[in-house]
């Protein structure tokens, strides 16, 4: 039996912009296919010997009471815009030894990009326990999806989701500096408002009043500068969650600014959810 696996997927764009999508440690978090990955802190490879470290929740996948935990990725391979390879520290004494790489060699139209997995080297102690591979075939394929999705966002997509983020985090100053100084923004059916700083006073007064907030995307499309998205704007007031659908659209500058921000709600959906959730249950 083998101690490595190895899929391979052609995804339409340039090895380099793969590269540096794997290099940096928010990659990691943006194309994991576990659902463990949630957020990092370092900075992006340039060399072997560099590390970083990402967060991680066990929870996703409800094996190992684990719960919330780091570990550290120390980079064992790289190769500019060829390969980068990986071995994980944590707290598991002694270290395992796995390595998780990618493999990208350039082609015409885009890059065969070749992620594996390899436990040749596990430590003994770990090699007895005959649990290894740790994950399945089907996950690297997943990732190479995920990424493959990844790569073809558009700049304003990643600028509109962002965004959506930082709203979702409650953080407006992050919010704030993804908008144009003259952002127009029009909540339909409601008057329009201009201005960064009169958005981020809207933005407060609505998420001020709220313990919690999700804005779960179901669908998007982008093309050029142009973002549309459907969404489930949530809010968790003190009688409880208002939901509501909202179609919105949204421009992005050259700068990465977001200048116009439109959303269509039904204004009877907002105001009959609202005399039920404003007030505590």
């Amino acid at each position: 039996m083998t101690d490595r696996m190895e899929v391979t997927r052609f995804i339409p764009a340039a090895a380099s912009t793969i590269f540096d999508l794997l290099r940096d440690p928010d990659g990691h978090v943006q194309i994991d296919a576990s659902g463990m990955l949630m957020d990092s802190t370092g900075d992006p490879a340039t060399k072997v010997g560099d590390q970083f470290v990402v967060h991680m929740d066990r929870e996703a996948l409800n094996d190992y009471p684990i719960g919330k935990y780091d570990v550290t990725i120390d980079i064992t391979a790289f190769e500019q815009d060829r390969e980068i390879a990986w071995t994980i520290l944590g707290a598991i004494d002694p270290p395992i030894g796995h390595v998780y790489g990618y493999r990208l060699e350039a082609t015409e139209g885009g890059t065969n990009v070749t992620s594996y997995y390899d436990w040749s080297n596990i430590h003994p102690t770990w090699r007895e326990r005959d649990i290894f591979p740790v994950i399945p075939e089907s996950a690297l394929r997943a990732t190479l999806g995920i990424l493959d999705r990844a790569i073809r966002r558009t700049p304003a997509e990643a600028v509109v989701d962002a965004f959506i983020a930082a709203i979702e985090s409650k953080d407006l100053d992050a919010a704030a500096a993804l908008l144009a100084e003259h952002v127009s923004y029009e909540n339909v059916p409601m008057q329009p408002i201009a201005g960064r700083d009169t958005v981020k006073a809207v933005l407060s007064s609505f998420l001020d009043a709220a313990s919690e907030v999700a804005w779960p995307i179901q669908r998007q499309v982008a093309s050029g500068n142009v973002v549309v998205n459907e969404r489930i704007d949530r809010f968790h007031l003190p009688g409880g969650w208002l939901e509501l659908p909202v179609a919105g659209f949204f421009e992005v500058d050259d700068d990465g600014l977001i200048t116009l921000w439109r959303d269509y709600f039904d204004l009877a959906t907002y105001t009959t959810q609202l005399a039920v959730v404003s007030k505590p249950a």
